[in-house]
């Protein structure tokens, strides 16, 4: 591998003044900090070619994005260039944003990366021991890092940000962007609040979580989604679940506050992610038979 130079170090690159085209980046969750090289001078094989060799960043997830095509095209790869037939091509077009729309985004990360296993692992997997139904401790991180690389995609003129402070607390996603009727005017569009659910915490001693703990979580959601809407100033905000326990319950885990969550206008939605392939098939079966 050639010797890689030191590139240049943007703080700020989430602001949208930063010039992003003609630059090879290297970004981690969140993405508001990133180093860059110069590629413009590179044709589509000698891009490969810089990442794979010169920067050995071959088996890193990475994304292409090429404005010269109409619509322009974004080129995700989940396990890395080196692995080049896994791709997925998105044309990216300005679309309304709106929570339907944010929300079967969530769906398809859901289906795509999260169900099972196999999360690409500079992400970092979501599972410290799948065997004992333990994920990592931070694992609403990871979510977030790979909801916010999606969401970016179908909106590409808005701001997906993450981890703001305000006065009700650290919320965990909100969507910003131009205002279609008048582009001078910026708009909070979607706020979501995401909890994950677990029959397990991390670490080495294997330590449930009570029921009593998860009705307090799914609550508290609410509390957030609705709180982060109001003082964000955002048009429609939903907490986002993501059902880590042994079991999967489907909606029941929001039975306990789904009257208040519509008198609140919050949107509630739960998605499972299973300890292993095994399961997820075991549940796809499952569902189809049921179906039938």
């Amino acid at each position: 591998m050639a010797e890689l130079p030191d590139g240049r170090l943007d703080r700020m690159i989430d602001n949208g003044r930063t010039p992003a085209e003609g630059r090879l980046w290297l970004v981690g969750p969140p993405v508001n900090v990133g180093r860059s090289w110069s590629i413009i001078d590179l044709d589509e094989n000698a891009v490969f070619d810089f990442v794979i060799d010169t920067a050995g960043l071959g088996s890193e997830p990475a994304v292409l994005y090429d404005p010269k095509l109409e619509p322009a095209e974004l080129r995700y790869y989940p396990e890395g260039l080196l692995q080049a037939e896994n791709c997925e091509v998105v044309a990216v077009e300005i679309r309304q944003v709106d929570l339907n729309a944010v929300l079967g985004v969530v769906d398809q990360v859901h289906k795509k990366i999260l169900a099972a296993p196999g999360a690409p692992e500079s992400l970092g997997g979501l599972w410290s021991n799948p065997d004992r139904f333990q994920p990592v401790e931070r694992a609403e991180l990871t979510v977030q890092a790979h909801l916010k690389t999606a969401l970016s995609v179908p909106f590409p003129d808005c701001s997906v940000r993450t981890e703001q402070i305000d006065i009700p607390g650290r919320l965990d996603i909100e969507i910003v962007g131009p205002d279609l009727l008048n582009e001078h005017r910026i708009i909070s569009y979607v706020v979501l609040e995401l909890k994950i659910l677990r029959s397990y915490r991390s670490g080495d001693r294997v330590t449930a979580v009570s029921p009593s703990e998860i009705v307090t979580w799914v609550g508290d959601g609410v509390d957030q989604a609705y709180s982060y809407r109001l003082a964000r100033g955002s048009l429609e905000s939903a907490l986002c679940c993501f059902d880590m326990r042994k079991t999967f319950s489907g909606r029941t885990c929001f039975d306990h506050v789904a009257d208040k969550a519509a008198s609140l206008d919050v949107r509630l939605e739960v998605w499972h992610l299973f300890a292993s392939t095994k399961a997820y098939r075991e549940h796809q079966v499952s569902e189809a038979l049921r179906r039938t």
